[in-house]
């Protein structure tokens, strides 16, 4: 299930480059539109793995509220790049939350014993 976590949050990263990037609108539509049912998977196996451990920390909830704002933070910034508006916080709230989500991850006892 991790290696399912994984694939789906980098897929996500990836697809918010993609829709940042395309040029059509109608392609930026349908790169957010498949990153959004990715999103799915990446919080679904992210449960999946919390309930599946025994020992659970407040680290756990801490990185899956951290994991959930960096979804938001992808989302405020295509949405507000595409309406137009300022992305300044949308930028900082992403960042600072993907930066402080794999720090955490790589820290918490599956981090590195998955590869």
């Amino acid at each position: 299930m991790i290696h399912m976590h994984i694939t789906s949050w980098a897929v996500v990263l990836l697809l918010f480059v993609v829709a940042l990037m395309a040029g059509n609108a109608k392609t930026k539509k349908i790169v957010h539109m498949t990153a959004r049912m990715l999103y799915f998977a990446v919080i679904g196996s992210g449960i999946w793995i919390l309930l599946s451990l025994t020992k659970i920390s407040g680290e756990h909830y801490g990185k899956a509220v951290l994991g959930v704002v960096v979804i938001a933070g992808i989302e405020m910034v295509l949405v507000r790049t595409q309406k137009g508006r300022p992305t300044g916080m949308a930028w900082a709230v992403f960042g600072v939350s993907l930066v402080l989500t794999v720090a955490l991850g790589l820290r918490l006892p599956l981090g590195m014993h998955f590869l």
